[in-house]
């Protein structure tokens, strides 16, 4: 049951308790190693996949005899080719009558492990899909589940599922078995990914935010790149063994069922009192901090009656106003209600946040979804950061599977590509504290389309060695673009939207960046037809998005919404600010 509680200042909890204090850097180091089975499980297919140079086996020798003593045999990758040397016209093209003979053992690739080439050749590049498409399908359950019954209990579920998924596909007997483990396993990773960078976010307070997700962005370019080295390793024992260590990567919900706390914000706006006074004396004790000190500002939440004494609303049942709730006559915009008294009181607000609740006759009871699809504000929001989430995803992965079919060594690609994505994020740290997030935001998505198209230019139009070397290194500038511009989408969306529907409208948002995976793989096919088409549409979308980032509220150094109500206040703000400038530019003029 979701408690309507008065304002309680967590940012000044979380200074109080010591910002980046012992309690805090225990939790986000849990954080940071769920980047491993986040990580592994997304990228490991790209080596397990791996295309491995393979001819048509040879013929029996009973079976060249049948065919005639003046014929010969020439052996293709995906075709015998007979001819008969008395009548050179009599030639057959056949497919491989006697299966693919490969340079390396068969469980070296899921590719020839289950002869996944020629005609079958996109099947396996559809593990990537199935695996994407899993990941959809969890976006709709498990952050939502995280919402009503907790960060940690869902994080913990779903590591250990994976675990248990990934060892079962080391022992699939056929690939559509494997597809079908692969997009369960896919199902659950949402569930250690959004709630994790929720618990994250929710865990520090406003001036500390930027720090704590860049460096989560750092950690997990470094995890692709100690990826290289395990799948180089791997190689000599198959794709089995990898899957192994991927499994391993996931038993961190062993130490989590012991060592993660759950999320203060989220049991105080839930109404369990008695827990969240367990947790802020149990951080305060970590922190070496006397609970007296911080005791006050929970005033608010222990003066209320237990949680089963008073109106509560569920969290599949948030409140919120209708359509008309978007203009700014309504009646009840200059007041809120006390909630112990009912009567209306004069609103107060703290940097642009409400402090108290505000109850509204006209309010209807929706499931969390259905709240930021009907919120104007919020549903604006979503639209936006759906064009943005899908765009970065559609370029992100698009480039890694293009990295590994460059020249060169496929490991030494990945890690390079692993490598820039690490240098972006040092990069957002340096900038991010500097600038608004929506000017980030728009500088990086303009770097990547320019250095796209710029890459495509010099590889369509100079054979030179020293064109396509270019074209390469301005490849690699894109992932370092669109990486930095993926972790700042991924901290926006956090704190657009409220607590109330926090997990639900980051899941909603990110429902487009497992779309943009599902098409990725297909970029690699697009590129064999027409090689300067993915370049060209990667980055023309890149420089389309920033039209639309212009119409999002700005984050930097503000407080987070807790409400749908504070949201909307905020939008008003918003709005009230873009009227009085253009009546100033008018002034001007």
């Amino acid at each position: 049951m979701y408690k309507k509680t008065d304002f309680i200042d967590f940012d000044e909890i979380y200074r109080k308790t010591g910002s980046y204090g012992r309690y805090q850097m225990k939790i986000m180091l849990q954080i940071f190693l769920n980047n491993f089975p986040v990580g592994f499980n997304i990228m490991v297919l790209i080596f397990q996949i791996h295309d491995i140079p393979f001819t048509c086996r040879s013929l029996p020798n009973d079976s060249i005899m049948e065919i005639g003593p003046n014929s010969t045999v020439q052996y293709e990758s995906c075709s015998v080719k007979i001819s008969n040397e008395t009548n050179g016209t009599d030639n057959q093209i056949i497919p491989c009558p006697n299966g693919y003979e490969y340079e390396q053992e068969k469980h070296h690739s899921v590719r020839s492990q289950w002869d996944l080439v020629c005609a079958d050749e996109p099947l396996a590049d559809l593990s990537i899909t199935i695996y994407s498409a899993g990941k959809l399908a969890g976006c709709f359950i498990l952050p939502n589940s995280a919402d009503r019954y907790g960060r940690k209990p869902i994080i913990v579920l779903a590591n250990f599922a994976m675990c248990v998924l990934n060892i079962i596909i080391i022992f699939s007997p056929s690939y559509v078995f494997f597809l079908i483990v692969k997009g369960l396993t896919g199902f659950f990773q949402p569930g250690v990914s959004i709630p994790g960078a929720v618990l994250l976010l929710e865990l520090f307070p406003t001036e500390c935010r930027t720090h704590t997700q860049v460096v989560f962005g750092i950690t997990w370019g470094v995890v692709l790149m100690l990826l290289c080295p395990v799948s180089y390793f791997t190689e000599p024992y198959g794709w089995r063994c990898l899957n192994a260590l991927v499994a391993l990567s996931s038993c961190g919900f062993l130490f989590h069922i012991w060592t993660l706390h759950e999320s203060l914000r989220w049991q105080a706006q839930s109404g369990k009192v008695k827990e969240a006074n367990a947790t802020l004396k149990h951080m305060c004790k970590v922190n070496k901090i006397d609970y007296s000190e911080v005791e006050s500002l929970m005033a608010n939440l222990n003066s209320k009656k237990p949680a089963e004494d008073i109106e509560v609303t569920s969290l599949d049942e948030i409140s919120s106003t209708d359509s008309s709730d978007e203009t700014y006559g309504d009646e009840h915009s200059d007041e809120i209600y006390n909630i112990k008294s009912s009567e209306p009181v004069p609103s107060e607000t703290k940097n642009g946040m409400l402090q108290k609740k505000h109850k509204d006759p006209n309010y209807s009871k929706y499931p969390r979804i259905i709240i930021v699809l009907i919120t104007p504000c919020l549903r604006k929001i979503l639209s936006i950061m759906f064009c943005l989430f899908f765009v970065c995803s559609l370029t992100y992965y698009g480039l890694y599977l293009m990295t590994t079919r460059l020249s060169g060594n496929r490991f030494l690609n990945f890690f390079i590509s692993a490598l820039f994505e690490t240098l972006s994020q040092i990069f957002a740290f340096s900038v991010f504290k500097r600038f608004s997030r929506k000017s980030c935001c728009i500088g990086c998505l303009s770097f990547t389309g320019i250095v796209l198209i710029i890459a495509v230019l010099l590889r369509t139009f100079s054979d030179s060695d020293i064109a396509l070397l270019a074209s390469t290194g301005f490849s690699f500038l894109g992932t370092f673009g669109i990486s930095a511009a993926f972790l700042l989408v991924g901290i926006y969306v956090t704190e657009l939207f409220p607590t109330d529907v926090r997990n639900v409208g980051s899941a909603l948002a990110s429902i487009a960046s497992r779309l943009g995976q599902i098409i990725a793989p297909f970029v690699r096919f697009l590129s064999k037809l027409v090689p300067w088409a993915p370049g060209i549409t990667f980055g023309v979308i890149c420089l389309l998005m920033n039209i639309l980032i212009r119409f999002l509220p700005e984050t930097l150094n503000k407080q987070l919404p807790q409400t749908v109500e504070d949201a909307k206040i905020r939008d008003r703000e918003e709005m009230k600010r873009r009227i009085a400038k253009k009546k100033i530019k008018k002034q001007k003029h």
